[in-house]
């Protein structure tokens, strides 16, 4: 095999890498702004009903919690992988493959944010949300309330995007300012809908 043929070989694969890496990011992407809209829109304006109520689901809303739960699943998917994908070290200026090291830097960084993100807290604590008398069942209501405002802790994964965006705006190849205009537009619709969906909530 000559030189010339290898460095094709190789320069084709890391094309493929790349595209098949811009992929992932594009999808990770979509559904951190899946997420981060339909989180507060589904909390504050009380869509759906609580997991003690599955037997009572239509198809459309047994086919959206298993939508939700698949999101859920994929960031799981994703923490498992993080702790064997190397990162670029700012200080000794390399790309660190150990995977010791990997994962001690991953439990430092964004373990936390991506286990809070995924964990089913609804699923956990709906063995204490059951009630038989009348007290009891208005206790039971008011800790489902509760237990859904734990659903604002998948909002952390908004914090992900600021790990993705230098890479997606590479990927996507539009100019910086372009760019910076896309993400400006991006923020300010996203607060916009933040309190939006608040002051509903306030209101109700």
């Amino acid at each position: 095999i000559s030189v010339h043929h290898l460095q094709k070989e190789l320069a084709f694969r890391d094309e493929k890498r790349g595209a098949c890496w811009a992929g992932i990011m594009f999808i990770v992407f979509n559904l951190i702004m899946y997420s981060v809209i339909a989180i507060p829109y589904r909390l504050c304006f009380d869509v759906g009903r609580p997991i003690s109520e599955m037997s009572e689901y239509s198809s459309a809303e047994l086919g959206e919690f298993i939508w939700n739960k698949s999101v859920d699943v994929f960031f799981f998917i994703d923490m498992v992988f993080a702790f064997r994908t190397g990162y670029h070290d700012m200080a000794e200026d390399a790309l660190i493959t150990m995977p010791h090291d990997i994962a001690r830097h991953y439990l430092r960084t964004w373990f936390l944010i991506d286990f809070f993100s995924c964990f089913p807290i609804e699923e956990c604590m709906l063995p204490f949300s059951d009630g038989s008398g009348s007290s009891s069942a208005a206790g039971a209501t008011k800790l489902l309330k509760v237990i859904r405002l734990f659903r604002l802790l998948k909002l952390v994964r908004l914090l992900k995007l600021s790990k993705y965006m230098d890479k997606i705006e590479d990927a996507v190849g539009v100019s910086p300012a372009v760019f910076e205009i896309i993400k400006l537009i991006c923020q300010v619709s996203f607060v916009a809908h933040l309190f939006g969906c608040f002051w509903f909530y306030v209101s109700s």
